[in-house]
């Protein structure tokens, strides 16, 4: 937390293997609790090949006693599996047209999936 806490760093981007494989999340969940409670005004982007959707809310296949938590302090997720069919470098923050940058704080206050500007 140390290095993080240095005032260029914006935040914390979390990514592959998989964080919302369950075994990782209940890992994950503990590396955003420190880092909250820490450093609060950092902010957290997870990547993740499931959809938001249709993999991470109740119900769903990844969905396990932490992800609300993991969710509510995520300010970007960025969804989706890469695609190389839909390969294209001149995206923002994501390799293919099908992934998604979504604002979580946004989505979890409205219930309803709003991309982040930097979608474009």
């Amino acid at each position: 937390m140390k290095e993080l806490s240095a005032e260029y760093y914006q935040g914390l981007t979390i990514l592959g293997g998989e964080p919302f494989e369950p075994s990782n999340q209940r890992e994950i969940i503990k590396l955003i609790r420190n880092m909250k409670k820490k450093l609060p005004e950092k902010d957290i982007w997870i990547y993740t090949g499931f959809t938001y959707e249709k993999d991470l809310l109740p119900g769903e296949r990844r969905y396990i006693e932490c992800t609300d938590e993991i969710l509510d302090h995520t300010d970007i997720l960025v969804d989706g599996k890469f695609v190389e069919e839909l390969r294209n470098i001149s995206l923002n923050f994501r390799g293919s047209e099908n992934q998604r940058i979504i604002d979580m704080k946004k989505t979890r206050k409205t219930g309803e999936i709003i991309l982040s500007p930097l979608n474009i």
